[in-house]
């Protein structure tokens, strides 16, 4: 059966892109950047007749991502808003959102919209990263998370 958590994948559509904004602007670490596919030594069995992919791996914590850029691109782009079937997105907690919101939003964040109460009494924005994955803030509240 299952032991721990691994890592969550992402399709992107420019890897430096979102290795910029994973690192730069939310404090991931970049831990390895390789290459997949025909004529490479890493990858899986489907690599070595169908993809080339550019892949990097980033953490937070113990929160891994892979980011994944297929060449040439064969997906396609879906709108990711997080009431559509199959729809993901990641959450952080922050101490202070409103310092949190202001601080993105100066380097360039796209918000739905500014910090909000639930209707739980949880503090939380969502915001995208450049290819419209939603990532969730929500503020850390006295004793519980």
């Amino acid at each position: 059966m299952l032991d721990a958590y691994n890592h969550v994948g992402l399709a992107v559509s420019d890897l430096d892109t979102s290795i910029r904004f994973y690192r730069d602007i939310l404090g991931f670490e970049l831990k390895e950047k390789f290459e997949t596919g025909p004529g490479r030594e890493r990858g899986r069995p489907e690599d070595t007749t169908l993809h080339h992919r550019q892949v990097a791996m980033l953490r937070f914590n113990e929160l891994w991502i892979e980011l994944v850029h297929t060449i040439p691109p064969v997906g396609r782009v879906e709108n990711l808003y997080k009431n559509n079937i199959g729809a993901a997105h990641l959450a952080f907690y922050c101490a202070d959102i409103e310092k949190t919101y202001r601080e993105l939003v100066a380097q360039g964040v796209k918000f739905y919209a500014p910090p909000s109460t639930s209707t739980v009494g949880r503090r939380l924005a969502l915001f995208t990263d450049p290819d419209g994955f939603a990532i969730e803030l929500n503020e850390a509240i006295e004793g519980r998370r």
